[in-house]
């Protein structure tokens, strides 16, 4: 299988080059050549992933001509470059993905050149047609003219991922996960749970300071083994709680089970203690 192919798709990350210059070990170049051996696998539609900062035009060139004579669709999705050759190579993709912080550079093939003014001459007449010919091809792809298309490549022209949509270089801008739509009702549900939860243990923490305030048991927690605190009432409402005035404690003693806050004024019922007498006031009533 080709090193290009990974999660079942073709990864082209790195620098185009011609094979010949790619040695055994080498990481980071790719060519037409490896391209086309990886196409090879696929039979019908297939995705290429792209970041790239450009390398050789003439590979850029023979690559979009493997990806145009693909049976299958060839949908690429750049997710970092497609600069100079890069963004040649993609434009006979069926489909231009670009992802929302990707660039793509369209600009003039450039190259060195050495020797007499005639051979100089040569060298610039080369690159002027390979530009033409070049401007053919984005221009076909943005439905636009070869004229202009040639502007924006003596500009140097740097698009973001919008821009080159905008521009017909590129088809949509993919959204990242954290700006992927949410089920608003799962979304409202997980809330809802949220709440529901918070709320019981609220309501667990207060009964269990009334029961310890009011004598009925230690207040401690059967799931933590934690003592609460006291010195806190949780109180799920607007309205202060109020701590209810001490019981008067006799001989016999009573215990009273606190009172809410809306009754905090009102007698509360007391049962009695040990020791207490029958018929003594410290049956039902005020305490």
């Amino acid at each position: 299988m080709s090193d290009l192919i990974k999660a079942g798709a073709i990864w082209l990350f790195g620098t185009i080059v011609k094979d010949e210059w790619i040695w055994p070990g080498d990481t980071g170049l790719f060519s037409a050549q490896m391209v086309l051996d990886a196409l090879g696998q696929f039979s019908g539609d297939v995705t290429v992933m792209v970041n790239c900062d450009g390398g050789s035009p003439s590979e850029g060139e023979a690559i979009r001509a493997a990806f145009e004579a693909h049976p299958g669709k060839v949908t690429v999705k750049v997710t970092g470059n497609a600069h100079s050759a890069a963004s040649l190579m993609i434009m006979s993709a069926g489909r231009i993905e670009m992802s929302a912080g990707s660039l793509m550079l369209v600009h003039d093939p450039s190259g060195p050149a050495y020797g007499n003014p005639n051979q100089l001459q040569a060298a610039a007449n080369e690159l002027s047609a390979m530009a033409d010919a070049y401007a053919a091809v984005y221009a076909a792809r943005a439905g636009s003219t070869p004229d202009a298309v040639r502007e924006i490549m003596k500009a140097e022209t740097m698009f973001n991922a919008q821009e080159a949509v905008a521009a017909g270089f590129a088809d949509a801008v993919t959204a990242s996960a954290a700006s992927a739509d949410v089920d608003p009702v799962m979304q409202y549900d997980a809330a809802k749970r949220a709440a529901r939860a918070a709320f019981n243990r609220a309501r667990e923490a207060q009964m269990k300071f009334e029961a310890r305030e009011a004598g009925l048991g230690d207040g401690a927690s059967q799931e933590t083994g934690q003592m609460p605190n006291v010195n806190e009432v949780v109180n799920m409402s607007n309205t202060p709680r109020m701590r209810p005035a001490p019981c008067p404690r006799s001989s016999g003693g009573c215990r009273c089970r606190r009172a809410r806050a809306a009754d905090a004024g009102s007698p509360r019922a007391c049962r009695p203690g040990p020791g207490a007498r029958s018929g003594s006031n410290r049956t039902a009533g005020a305490c």
